[in-house]
């Protein structure tokens, strides 16, 4: 007889919505009542099922670990930054008879941010900058700002990225992406890959460098040239620079 209650109590509890199912206590307490409503159990084996039910709900509860308040928001962030630091030094030639003033300046850059990936096809991401407002850089140069002004932090990324469902499971992979973002106008073809860091007549055979080692088609274009020196053109110390330019750039480009 016992066998054919918990068998019938086994198979109310399955058939029950899932909003009953979500509170286990409440309903096998309903379950019970209909029991012993319609005369399937005594009011002793009702306490015994009960009391079996508070046995098993304690011990699901001992074996689920305790979860800190506000874990859940931190758990899973992956973070990433930087700090750099640089002096740039331009040398225009004084001596050669160069009219510019040689210079230099000490710049930094500062990254910090997260993602998180929310669910299998959300993530979302944050990062702070450094920067002067230029959105083609995030570099700062000491001694920019005027009177002691503090240096700004600007928000570089706030975005969601969704994988869309692959439609028929056709291998269609899609994601979409919203929020602040990476420019995404980038030129996979050539131009993003001779972007130089040189400066004065070291672009241009900085330039042909990169364009050489990516395998670039290029060829030779006539253009008015206006020189800012005297001199009109390399001096021998320019050329000296060159050469040293080139000895690091093929180890480094």
């Amino acid at each position: 007889m016992k066998t054919l209650v918990w068998f019938v109590v086994a198979v109310l509890w399955l058939t029950l919505s899932p909003l009953a199912i979500a509170d286990e206590t409440n309903a096998i307490a309903d379950i019970v009542a209909i029991l012993q409503q319609k005369g399937l159990i005594d009011a002793a084996t009702g306490e015994e099922i009960l009391a079996k039910e508070e046995r098993s709900e304690a011990k699901r509860a001992a074996a689920t670990p305790a979860v800190a308040a506000g874990s859940s928001l931190v758990e899973g962030l992956v973070w990433n930054g930087e700090f750099r630091l640089r002096d740039e030094q331009f040398w225009y030639g004084r001596a050669f008879g160069g009219t510019a003033d040689d210079n230099n300046r000490f710049r930094y850059r500062a990254r910090l941010g997260f993602t998180k990936q929310v669910n299998p096809w959300a993530l979302v991401g944050f990062r702070l900058a450094s920067g002067t407002g230029d959105y083609r850089s995030t570099n700062v140069s000491f001694g920019e700002q005027s009177n002691w002004s503090p240096y700004a932090v600007y928000i570089d990324r706030a975005y969601g990225q969704f994988t869309l469902p692959d439609p028929g499971g056709i291998g269609l992979s899609t994601t979409l992406t919203a929020g602040r973002i990476s420019n995404p106008f980038i030129w996979k073809s050539s131009l993003d890959k001779i972007v130089w860091d040189a400066h004065d007549y070291a672009v241009d055979v900085e330039i042909a460098v990169r364009a050489f080692q990516q395998g670039l088609k290029s060829r030779e274009v006539a253009i008015g040239t206006v020189y800012h020196d005297a001199h009109k053109g390399v001096t021998v110390l320019d050329g000296l620079r060159l050469l040293f330019r080139l000895v690091g750039w093929r180890f480094t480009l």
